[in-house]
């Protein structure tokens, strides 16, 4: 008898942020559970995303038995949450809420801090992760590496070795094709009227539709909190874990919610506790018409899953735009930087909800953000915001989505590879990105 073929082995190369992480961990899924095909999936990351990598992995390992545990790997050194809690960061950010009187000085200062933030790591600290994936890679020894784009050390360590890897990113078409325009256009054309779609997209950047990460049921994870959301139609208040609420945002918002709960619906608000919106919703809280909790057991998606959910608010970020559409939910955007913008835009343009708070620059007016959740929940409108928030989920949710998509672009570049290296050519990285033409 001939001996097993060996499983594909693949390396999964990620930050701990859910923000990037997450495609990771969906993908890792997919992999998993591709009925054809036997992957051997390493995942290699910093130390507080390994209990969602261990879910993930029995998760898998629960729907399809034939599949084997992720191999963990921890990195050595310091995590990039870690990095941004340095004293001189915080310290810059907190003097940019207080503009300048020049906008030019602002804009500059901004993107320092910017350039901070995405590379935070000191040498010898950057030094020290590079080497700790050097040394996972070797250990390993994948037939292809996936990597996050924004983990600088990871890729400078994969072309320091000349690794074969594939990005594999959380991003947008926009986000990657955008530099690459004909005759320079993102210095002059972009943004104008609307930025899509694009002239360009070069055939190395492979849209792959949303990659979400399944999630234990919420009757599952949190049987009293499925009970609480079966009474009926409730709005979603998630504005991500890199939102820190200034308390002039979180009372704007309560007033938001008293309006919209003057229409008897229910409210759960993922919010840190000790806030002053405890005086403007007491009663409402009392009555347990209003939740405001900090953390719940339930994923995210397996709340949106229940089907009491029927709009969403949240700040823009890609994990959050696409898994509130992959769920068929209208939603409302509360834009802070960069990126979260064009997300606003593209829930206007899409007809699936609205920009939040166009007039507020970063915060939320009460008023305003309480007419558009009457909009988009009770208005004439809703019935539309809903038909095309769904008609949406059903086209990304063909075939498994975009993470069954990802998983076989990845294990195909291994094969392409192969073939590369018969005929001694290898094309150019593939960068695997989130979102499709419609989203």
């Amino acid at each position: 008898m001939g001996s097993m073929p060996s499983p594909k082995r693949v390396l999964l190369l990620t930050n701990s942020e859910h923000g990037q992480a997450n495609v990771f961990l969906a993908t890792s899924y997919a992999l998993l559970t591709l009925q054809d095909e036997d992957v051997e999936v390493n995942f290699a990351s910093f130390a507080p995303i390994q209990k969602f990598v261990a879910a993930t992995s029995q998760h898998a390992t629960q729907d399809h038995p034939r599949a084997r545990p992720v191999i963990f790997h921890p990195i050595d050194g310091v995590d990039m949450v870690s990095a941004w809690s340095r004293p001189e960061i915080k310290a810059e950010q907190e003097r940019l809420k207080t503009p300048g009187w020049l906008r030019l000085v602002d804009a500059v200062r901004r993107t320092m801090l910017l350039l901070r933030v995405t590379l935070p790591w000191t040498g010898p600290e950057f030094v020290r992760v590079l080497w700790s994936v050097v040394e996972i890679v070797h250990h390993v020894q994948p037939d292809m590496i996936a990597v996050d784009p924004a983990f600088s050390p990871a890729l400078t360590a994969l072309r320091y070795i000349g690794a074969k890897f594939v990005i594999l990113s959380p991003n947008t078409i926009k986000d990657f094709a955008m530099p690459l325009q004909p005759n320079g256009e993102a210095l002059w054309k972009y943004p104008w009227y609307v930025e899509f779609p694009l002239r360009v997209i070069p055939d190395h950047i492979i849209p792959c539709g949303p990659m979400i990460r399944p999630a234990k049921p919420v009757a599952t994870a949190d049987p009293a909190l499925a009970k609480w959301l079966a009474r009926g139609p409730t709005l979603y208040i998630n504005l991500g874990t890199h939102m820190r609420f200034r308390e002039e945002f979180a009372t704007e918002m309560a007033t938001a919610i008293r309006i919209i709960i003057d229409h008897a619906r229910s409210v759960l608000w993922l919010l840190t506790p000790g806030s002053a919106v405890h005086k403007i919703l007491g009663r409402d809280i009392e009555k347990d018409n209003v939740r405001i909790v900090d953390w719940i057991e339930a994923e995210p998606t397996a709340v949106l899953e229940t089907g009491s959910v029927i709009c969403v608010v949240h700040h823009g970020g890609a994990n959050s735009f696409l898994e509130t559409l992959c769920a068929g939910i209208p939603q409302v955007v509360l834009p802070v930087w960069m990126d979260t913008y064009d997300f606003a835009r593209r829930a206007e343009i899409l007809g699936i909800g609205r920009w939040g708070n166009r007039t507020a620059n970063k915060m939320c007016k009460g008023g305003e953000l309480g007419s558009i959740l009457i909009d988009v929940m009770l208005g004439g409108r809703s019935s539309y915001y809903t038909k095309k928030a769904k008609e949406l989920a059903d086209i990304c949710n063909r075939s498994g989505g975009g993470r069954v998509f990802a998983a076989r672009r990845i294990l195909a570049e291994i094969e392409d590879t192969d073939v590369g290296r018969q005929s001694d050519t290898v094309g150019e990285k593939k960068s695997l990105v989130n979102g499709n033409g419609h989203c």
